[in-house]
């Protein structure tokens, strides 16, 4: 497997566009990311920026649903 590695400031907003453009608030883009960046960065990987996929997919099926 093949690791990228990107700057930090050009994760999070790769993250929080990916959010705003699925229908959340800038607070909870800002949030959600957040969260996925710190988990990564503690080493939890399995719950960290790799589950953007999930959470996109989850959203496109209908099982997360932005309130806005």
């Amino acid at each position: 497997m093949e690791y990228r590695y990107l700057e930090y400031e050009t994760l999070r907003r790769f993250c929080r566009d990916s959010f705003l453009a699925r229908g959340f608030s800038e607070d909870e883009a800002e949030t959600i990311c957040d969260v996925l960046l710190t988990a990564d960065r503690f080493g939890i990987e399995s719950h960290g920026v790799q589950r953007l996929r999930l959470y996109h997919d989850s959203i496109d099926k209908g099982l997360i649903r932005p309130q806005n």
